[in-house]
């Protein structure tokens, strides 16, 4: 199994009246962001990262490459969820129709609190579930 990840980062806080993009808020030190980056950064099952915002955050975003050496693309995500994780996908279609991811885990960038150990788990149980 070869899988991926898409973080889709692209909110913009509303309800949470912070001012700024949630994924933004430190946490211990760390961005929201960082936090969930870390998580697929740490373990061997996932090889490639595609981060997912908007327009105005490329920019911020970038200087994460240096520091998560699986963050290989920052892409514009859509007007709504949906589409913003669809962008993520196409970004890897090439490597998906060439047979180099077969799987591509979806995270919402927000949800800091995901661990190595939940995505190795999440892996080990599509792997038993397609035999």
């Amino acid at each position: 199994m070869t899988a991926a990840a898409v973080i889709v980062a692209g909110g913009e806080g509303a309800r949470m009246q912070a001012g700024k993009n949630k994924v933004f808020i430190a946490i211990e030190g760390r961005s929201i962001l960082e936090w969930s980056l870390a998580a697929f950064e740490s373990t061997s099952q996932v090889s490639e990262v595609v981060l997912v915002v908007r327009a105005l955050e490329i920019a911020t975003c970038e200087p994460l490459k240096a520091r998560f050496r699986k963050l290989s693309r920052i892409v514009l995500g859509g007007d709504v969820r949906h589409r913003s994780e669809f962008a993520g996908i196409q970004a890897l279609a090439g490597d998906i129709d060439a047979g180099r991811i077969d799987t591509v885990l979806v995270h919402d960038a927000v949800r800091p609190f995901a661990s190595q150990q939940l995505v190795e788990r999440l892996l080990a149980g599509l792997r038993d579930s397609v035999g």
